[in-house]
């Protein structure tokens, strides 16, 4: 309604017009609408360019940027990244906040272009001006710190990782509070490197503090808590502790009763990882199962993953069948159709593409 107003009333080519062109495109970007997204965006573009506004056809440039990162298409991201920041320098100065997050956005491409020493200097070069501009305890500094960690992880270089993710959860506990969402992203990619080091018990800690903190922000039936519970209790499978009476597979037989609905709920942007929590959660479950002494309880389960292959979504039924016949001698549910198995290698495939979010 707005758009249409500006249009009426300042004409087609008019910078307010531009801009709501670009918040349009912002909201259809959350909202996983990617190439509607994109229209909005070269919209807004070819009127600040027609009206001279420098510092927004950088915006636009970056906000298209960040859209064909998400949709994979890294070289024409790139592109528009680096169209972003020649205007910025230009415009802002060397040490700009908006520099910095162009710096921040080509690290992000690079890295998932598989460059990672390229990406370090990105990162580095960002975490140089935010400093600068901001100080040391600034959200956008532990953005930083996070980056850096994700690009070390990769890199195998464990411990050096630990100290930049270390270094961005002070910050944000210090700038966000403790039970903030960004700080449970922290503790999960601390909980990833001590999984790599083989340290089950420390990373489950981790990941246990992270999944308290996902409980209160996004509430036990969230795909958010989904993700963070099945990384915990992988972890406690791998400390091969007692497991018969974990609420570990308390919590895994809840959610399996509501998953269906939770898949439904998913966004079509994060569809990929909610179908991942789904791989997860199933797997993990066959295996809690397995281990169960209560079999009030794990005959729960069985009939909550029935009951979801009956109702789900093909990829996840698909993998129903297949982690259900871990716990039941049953060949009726070890089998899937041809064409189920083809969506469940389909949802496999489309898990792997690149996340926005630096949650490793």
């Amino acid at each position: 309604a707005a758009l249409q107003i500006r249009k009426k009333v300042l004409g087609e080519e008019h910078a307010d017009v531009a801009t709501c062109y670009n918040n349009v495109g912002n909201v259809l970007q959350e909202q996983g609408k990617l190439d509607e997204a994109m229209e909005k965006y070269e919209a807004a573009l070819q009127i600040f360019k027609k009206v001279d506004e420098c510092a927004n056809v950088a915006m636009c440039y970056n906000s298209m940027g960040n859209v064909l990162s998400t949709q994979g298409k890294l070289n024409e991201a790139m592109e528009m990244h680096e169209a972003a920041l020649q205007i910025r320098k230009k415009v802002l100065g060397e040490e700009h906040a908006d520099v910095a997050r162009s710096y921040n956005n080509m690290g992000v491409v690079l890295e998932e272009q598989g460059q990672p020493d390229e990406a370090m200097e990105k990162f580095e070069a960002a975490l140089l001006i935010n400093r600068k501009v901001y100080g040391e305890e600034h959200v956008d500094v532990a953005m930083c710190y996070n980056n850096m960690g994700c690009v070390l992880k990769e890199q195998g270089k464990l411990d050096a990782a630990m100290e930049k993710y270390d270094a961005a959860l002070q910050i944000k506990k210090k700038v966000l509070g403790e039970e903030h969402a960004d700080v449970a992203s922290c503790y999960n990619n601390m909980g990833n490197v001590l999984k790599a080091q083989s340290r089950h018990g420390e990373a489950m800690e981790k990941y246990e503090a992270a999944l308290q903190i996902k409980k209160k922000v996004f509430g036990a039936d969230s795909a958010d808590y989904s993700i963070a519970l099945l990384r915990a209790a992988d972890s406690a499978c791998a400390t091969k502790s007692s497991l018969d009476d974990s609420h570990f597979f308390t919590e895994l037989n809840r959610i399996v009763a509501v998953d269906a609905q939770l898949l439904d709920s998913v966004a079509p942007s994060e569809l990929a990882f909610g179908l991942r929590s789904h791989v997860g959660l199933l797997r993990l479950a066959a295996r809690f199962g397995q281990r169960a002494s209560d079999t009030t309880a794990l005959e729960q389960w069985r009939a909550n993953v029935q009951r979801l292959i009956d109702n789900a979504h093909p990829v996840v039924r698909a993998l129903g069948l297949q982690e259900l016949a871990n716990v039941r001698d049953d060949g009726r549910f070890a089998r899937a159709t041809a064409c189920e198995s083809e969506c469940l290698l389909a949802a496999l495939r489309a898990s792997a593409s690149p996340c926005a979010l630096r949650e490793a």
